[in-house]
């Protein structure tokens, strides 16, 4: 017996004996753990390289896919890694790997964070009244702005009955009336005009405007009769037209004669 305790001691492991044998105790496994660990890697690295390859000249094909497939990995190792620790917490001598279930944890839930972040940014970028959007309708209005100063200044500071005016004494070109991130393949132009204006007008009236509904209304842009462009977020765009209507009807006791895209 006082040999089997030194044989212990030695060894660094505890041993059991039956019928005059020595049977070192199993070790835990930490199989779960490194599961828990690798799911948690997947997920929080994957859609980083997933967004790099999709923002740059990479095409890098089924390893992007399989990396992008991160953003759906997450919940699974969240499971996972909740599994490995409570069952180390509960049987100690069979499961192993704390800190790996720990850490895979924490990068699933990071790899949530990705996810929510991603999407978040796409639709800021990309969404019907992202910042694309929002860049193209300002440019297109501040070109708009120009070539309508332009032919006021040799009309006597009237504007043009519509639009296509602008296209047809040359001072415009057809692109220049159409937003290049709305789909509306059968229009002529995209704005609405408010016909009948001039540069004698009230500088805070309305002479274009790109319609919230082109952007699932949840915003618009304006031009201004002295050329300077507004983006609104609804419900403030809406109530901004409204002003106009009213505006116009005090002062012409009529309203506007709005031409719409065609």
């Amino acid at each position: 017996m006082e040999s089997a305790d030194q044989n212990q001691a030695t060894n660094g492991s505890p041993e059991l004996w039956y019928a005059g044998a020595v049977i070192a105790e199993p070790r835990p496994s930490k199989t779960l753990a490194n599961v828990a660990l690798g799911l948690g890697l997947w997920a929080a690295v994957g859609p980083l390289l997933f967004v790099i390859e999709w923002n740059s000249s990479l095409h890098l094909g089924l390893p992007c896919a399989i990396a992008g497939a991160g953003f759906y990995v997450a919940p699974f190792g969240i499971i996972v890694s909740a599994v490995a620790l409570v069952l180390r917490s509960r049987r100690p001598q069979r499961v192993g790997g704390g800190r790996r279930a720990l850490a895979g944890l924490l990068m699933s839930l990071m790899g949530v964070g990705w996810f929510g972040l991603i999407c978040w940014s796409r639709a800021a970028v990309y969404g019907p009244w992202g910042a694309l959007r929002q860049m193209d309708a300002r440019s297109r209005l501040e070109e708009l702005g120009g070539t309508l100063a332009t032919y006021a200044g040799e009309h006597g500071g009237g504007f043009p009955p519509e639009l296509q005016v602008l296209v047809d004494v040359q001072l415009a070109e057809p692109y220049m009336l159409r937003l290049a991130c709305v789909d509306t393949p059968n229009a002529l132009f995209d704005f609405h005009y408010v016909s009948g204006l001039d540069q004698s007008c009230p500088t805070e009236w309305i002479v274009v405007f790109a319609d919230s509904d082109l952007f699932n209304n949840e915003g618009g842009g304006l031009l201004h009769v002295d050329g300077s462009v507004q983006l609104l977020d609804e419900p403030e765009f809406s109530e901004r037209m409204e002003r106009l209507v009213n505006g116009f009807e005090a002062e012409r006791g009529r309203p506007p004669e709005i031409i719409e895209p065609h």
